[in-house]
């Protein structure tokens, strides 16, 4: 699954990690349509689209906490000058009917003001059918070169 940080999502955790910025304590975890306009200077989430609500996905995805539970810091790729963070897996159970087509999952925080931290590109659209489960699993982000 091809993934990348947003220009706003380096921003903030730099912000966070040098200037003592408050850092957010969740975000959630949307589905979008597809990537129209989604790519690393995507930074409000009003640009974008989200998947319809109903039969199982409920508008404004599901929430994540920032912590070791929500994300989990992968071993330290010392060779390449990098590290993985991954996102711990998310569900929607599709009932009554299919969870509409998805191209792309987003991670954003910052409560009301709706800023996209990171994207996951599907790489196509995706579906889960009436019982079946749309799970976001093995989701990474790479810091580093």
């Amino acid at each position: 699954m091809a993934n990348t940080w947003t220009d706003y999502g380096i921003n903030r955790m730099l912000d966070i990690t040098f200037r003592s910025a408050t850092g957010p304590t969740a975000c959630s975890v949307r589905l979008l349509t597809n990537l129209t306009g989604a790519d690393v200077d995507a930074e409000n989430f009003a640009d974008l689209n989200e998947v319809s609500a109903g039969n199982g996905y409920s508008t404004g995805g599901e929430t994540v906490t920032l912590d070791s539970s929500g994300f989990d810091v992968l071993a330290d790729d010392t060779g390449n000058s990098r590290q993985y963070l991954q996102l711990a897996d998310v569900q929607w159970t599709a009932s009554g009917g299919s969870i509409a087509a998805a191209g792309a999952a987003l991670v954003m925080t910052d409560g009301g003001t709706a800023k996209v931290w990171a994207i996951f590109d599907f790489g196509g659209t995706v579906t889960a059918t009436a019982g079946g489960t749309f799970t976001l699993q093995n989701c990474e982000l790479r810091v580093g070169v």
